[in-house]
């Protein structure tokens, strides 16, 4: 391998190697996870650019790895926003208590939680691992009984938008 200005640099495989994909596959998840102090197999993307000291003078390299076996495309994403009466705010949270937690039984995940400042209005980002997971979660009985206990007769005013990643064409290009 040479180093000297103005030569190219070219890796070529020869063909699919499960063991190595695997090895590599292991390596990195036990890589990212100590990164990250997380061992909940979340999503992670790594990105190294323009970083000097390769041939040619930078490099260009992005990598994600989805930690839970999906590819990033095909996750159901799920946008939910809430408003909730103030006087139910404490009865709110208990429901929410009991109900996030059934996410993972239906392959989804609470990506991010938002709250305005009075409390008042909550914004969360929901993903699942497929359309199923999420068609499940919504049909799961204990989420209705959970509602009935928690908030009787309470009603929240809200929207729910299923969503999809935004897809950058300038940073796709690179």
């Amino acid at each position: 391998m040479t180093t000297e200005p103005g030569t190219r640099l070219a890796v070529v495989v020869g063909g699919d190697d499960p063991e190595l994909s695997k090895r590599l596959s292991a390596e990195l998840t036990v890589f990212n996870n100590r990164a990250t102090g997380a061992d909940d197999e979340a999503d992670l993307s790594v990105e190294v650019g323009r970083s000097e000291g390769f041939p040619g003078g930078y490099s260009d390299l992005h990598f994600i790895k989805r930690l839970d076996g999906s590819e990033p495309r095909s996750r159901v994403r799920v946008v939910v926003l809430l408003d909730v009466p103030e006087e139910h705010l404490s009865a709110f949270g208990r429901y929410e208590e009991r109900v996030l937690p059934l996410l993972a039984e239906h392959g989804g995940r609470l990506e991010q939680r938002l709250r305005t400042g009075d409390g008042r209005t909550e914004v969360h980002l929901l993903s699942f691992t497929g359309r199923d997971g999420y068609d499940s979660y919504l049909a799961d009985p204990r989420r209705a009984a959970y509602r009935d206990e928690e908030l009787p007769g309470v009603e929240l005013a809200g929207r729910v938008l299923e969503v999809s990643e935004v897809v950058d064409p300038v940073r796709s290009t690179r």
